[in-house]
């Protein structure tokens, strides 16, 4: 099962101040173990909830279970805000494809971009089989041009530059 791990004031910044004793009791209502507590709190959770692979789903998580918050966010959603093209060498491999434009999350600190990967790895090593079955791609769509093309290349035909680096990189 993953173990995931965050900061416990970025904890406490988000909802409220907890002792071990106080955390370790809600945990018991939901598919977690308290790993560590200490400066970082560690929590072990089962793979079929990826709502807890972030700080914001636990977080969410314990105030349902201590009734201060219930129900999920309302988030606006429109359909087809771009284009999203497949390639025929991707359909054998990828045979659904999904996309989101997220708006309006500030990925500027360095502490908010870490975490959003760390989520996405955790996703790809889970429920996505090492990649297998699942992959999640985050891009700067600022900097993206629709329609979206997503085909199959050979490894030395693809360059990029990851989120959150400056350097262009190959596959």
């Amino acid at each position: 099962m993953p173990v995931v791990s965050f900061s416990r004031r970025e904890m406490e910044r988000l909802w409220r101040s907890l002792s071990e004793e106080e955390l370790t009791d809600l945990l018991d209502f939901t598919k977690m173990n308290l790993e560590s507590f200490g400066e970082e709190v560690g929590f072990e959770v089962t793979s079929d909830r990826m709502d807890l692979v972030t700080l914001e789903g636990i977080v969410r998580c314990l105030k349902g279970i201590s009734n201060e918050e219930l129900g999920l966010p309302k988030y606006r959603v429109r359909r087809k805000a771009f284009e999203v093209r497949v390639g025929e060498g991707v359909a054998k491999v990828r045979p659904y494809v999904v996309a989101a434009l997220v708006r309006d999350v500030d990925l500027r600190t360095e502490e908010s971009l870490v975490a959003l990967i760390e989520a996405q790895e955790k996703i790809h090593d889970t429920l996505g089989r090492k990649r297998r079955r699942v992959a999640i791609g985050l891009h700067d769509f600022s900097k993206v041009k629709p329609p979206i093309i997503y085909d199959a290349r050979r490894a030395e035909e693809v360059h990029f530059v990851p989120l959150g680096e400056y350097a262009e990189m190959s596959a």
